[in-house]
């Protein structure tokens, strides 16, 4: 990001974070690009108050999509990560008036105005996915149930990481058919293939 907004002809004249070991390579960084790295005392997180009290803040948006989607405990401790990367993507994409002009924070550091508004699905949406195997039984199922877990990255706006609570394993697919988001009774809609197992969130691709 840092190097974004260098780019851009931004002046990044100070760095903040806590006192870690990790942070050697971005000392050497800082002092290359002459950017004064402030260091916060230990067990001091008032010296960094906005981004603590976002960490805060954006627990509380995590939970509150992951009670909305009515996961099981399994697929909330397997899937909360997902849910993580996709608060940030449509936070990233989102206006703020943490700067003068308004702007998302896609447009500060990359200059990309495209909000992607049109394929922002709820997070957990019940959804039914495609089956592409070539070769199909003429009574066999053609899709199966899943849910939307988030937007991968350098694919089509209308993809979509989709979780399959039988297989537990989460796919990439455009083939979607969104269900109605009401599910009042969850656990009947999934067939009774939801239980509390462990699961994976492991990423590959339909294509």
């Amino acid at each position: 990001h840092i190097n974004s907004l260098i780019k851009n002809g931004e002046k990044v004249k100070f760095l903040r974070c806590n006192n870690a070991g990790e942070h050697n390579v971005l000392k050497a960084f800082c002092e290359k690009n002459n950017i004064t790295l402030e260091m916060t005392t230990p067990n001091t997180p008032q010296q960094n108050g906005v981004v603590e009290r976002s960490f805060a803040t954006e627990s509380n948006y995590i939970r509150a999509m992951l009670f909305q989607a009515n996961f099981t405990p399994a697929m909330v401790s397997s899937l909360w990560g997902m849910a993580v990367l996709y608060l940030e993507r449509t936070k990233n994409m989102s206006s703020t008036s943490a700067n003068e002009r308004d702007s998302s924070p896609n447009y500060l550091f990359d200059k990309n105005d495209d909000l992607d508004t049109d394929f922002i699905q709820p997070f957990g949406k019940m959804d039914f996915v495609t089956i592409r195997t070539k070769i199909k039984r003429k009574l066999a199922k053609r899709s199966f149930k899943a849910f939307m877990v988030g937007k991968p990255k350098h694919h089509a706006r209308d993809s979509y990481y989709m979780y399959n609570p039988k297989t537990r394993r989460v796919i990439v697919s455009r083939d979607i058919q969104w269900a109605p988001y009401e599910r009042p009774k969850f656990e009947i809609d999934m067939d009774g293939i939801l239980n509390n197992a462990p699961t994976s969130s492991n990423v590959i691709s339909d294509e």
